[in-house]
């Protein structure tokens, strides 16, 4: 047969074009098995109809044909996607219009349908109103006891974990805390360390309870160790423990011994150690580091609170010129000591006045050797004339006439008076003349 016209179909009993049904825009094997329909009618089941079937499939105005819904829809409208009913052959679950075979983060299933979470829940748990998580950037962003609240409302002994905006329960032993490692109170029992919590101080702080607030340790400074506010147990590497306190330097009467500050002994104010004085208490006296009470010992004298030094020609002395022995080979003259006594002898080390009317005599044996004027020496003894046999040397001492006179055995300071032998002539002894003796 040939090709029939659009709206005719092959009519295989009488072998002629036939017309298609009225419903038809084209048709195939009988009048009404519709291959295509005229506009405003849509071809289901090859049928043209007005409307398609409702709830399953929809009318789509391009192609005049009923499209079946999404297969993940039982019923639809609208359009093939627009589910109000889920495929009930598959675990599916309606969601708005969107068959889903699990829920959204915030959403909650309630008899096979997505139900939304309740305010303040992004996500929700059992309930619509029961919320596992919140809306970080809403109202009531901290998630707590399965509510969402503020950051301000975490209940005490919680904390806001900002990795997942949760108040989270504090570590064992905090009562209160701002994060996993950080407590600001503890329980009973326990003591606040930094951000921790310790059943005992540290060595370096001490216990502190305090009223109505959880106890803690304190910082020991400035002390290395303590067993309470300003009881200092032991000091840092520079300083020294004394009565409790630590010192950059033993405070007076004390010295430094090893890390303590010793007290010095009775006698001493200020020391440098055990056996080394500084200073001395009232009528005791300072020399090499030791007290010596009333007095100095030899060759030293008390000046004010020390022991001087006594000039080193003194063997002992009261002051720095005032001698009152003399070392070896010093004599003792008028409170200093000399080599030589002048004038004056020396006897076991002190200088003595020589005899009378004696000008100057010998250190060792006193002979006088120059008189006072007008005495004249003589034989060490100082005379007011010399003997008769003498005369004046320099009106100071009396040598013999014959010093002056040869054979003169008695002169004045001029002449000879009276000679051993020969015979006197102008003052002078001079032989006998011949045949005379």
């Amino acid at each position: 047969m040939p090709a029939c016209r659009s709206n005719y179909y092959a009519n295989v009993y009488n072998q002629q074009c036939s017309l298609c049904s009225t419903t038809c825009a084209t048709c195939t094997a009988s009048a009404s098995t519709c291959l295509t329909c005229y506009v405003s009618t849509y071809l289901y089941a090859q049928t043209c109809l007005t409307a398609c079937p409702a709830n399953y499939y929809i009318a789509n105005p391009t192609s005049s044909r009923c499209d079946p819904c999404a297969s993940t829809c039982l019923t639809c409208s609208s359009t093939t996607s627009n589910c109000t009913s889920c495929n009930n052959t598959l675990p599916l679950y309606l969601q708005g219009n969107t068959c889903l075979s699990v829920c959204s983060a915030n959403y909650f299933l309630v008899n096979s349908l997505c139900t939304y979470c309740q305010s303040p829940c992004k996500v929700c748990s059992g309930s619509v109103n029961v919320c596992a998580s919140c809306f970080l950037n809403g109202s009531y962003p901290v998630f707590f006891n399965m509510t969402c609240t503020t950051a301000a409302l975490c209940p005490i002994g919680h904390y806001l974990n900002t990795s997942n905006s949760s108040c989270e329960t504090c570590p064992a032993a905090c009562t209160q805390c701002s994060s996993a490692s950080s407590c600001s109170a503890c329980a009973a029992s326990y003591y606040l360390f930094g951000t921790s919590c310790t059943l005992s101080c540290p060595n370096t702080t001490y216990p502190v309870n305090v009223t109505n607030a959880s106890s803690l340790c304190s910082s020991c400074s400035p002390c290395a160790t303590c067993s309470a506010a300003n009881s200092c147990s032991s000091c840092a590497s520079n300083e020294y423990l004394y009565l409790s306190t630590c010192y950059s330097t033993c405070p007076a009467s004390t010295y430094p011994s090893g890390t303590v500050c010793a007290t010095c002994t009775a006698n001493c104010p200020t020391c440098r150690n055990a056996t080394y004085c500084l200073s001395c208490v009232q009528n005791m006296y300072l020399l090499g580091g030791q007290c010596y009470n009333g007095t100095c010992p030899a060759s030293y004298y008390p000046n004010s609170t020390v022991c001087l030094a006594c000039p080193s020609s003194c063997a002992t002395c009261t002051s720095a010129s005032l001698c009152q022995t003399c070392a070896t080979g010093y004599s003792l003259q008028n409170s200093s000591c000399v080599q030589v006594c002048v004038p004056g002898l020396s006897y076991n080390q002190v200088c003595y006045p020589c005899g009378l009317n004696c000008a100057y005599c010998s250190t060792g044996s006193g002979q006088c050797s120059l008189c006072t004027s007008p005495y004249l020496l003589y034989n060490h003894t100082c005379l007011l004339a010399c003997p008769s046999n003498m005369l004046s040397q320099n009106g100071q001492t009396c040598v013999l006439c014959t010093e002056q006179f040869v054979n003169c055995t008695s002169c004045s300071t001029t002449a000879c008076l009276y000679c051993n032998y020969g015979q006197l002539v102008n003052g002078s002894c001079r032989p006998c003349d011949p045949g005379y003796y």
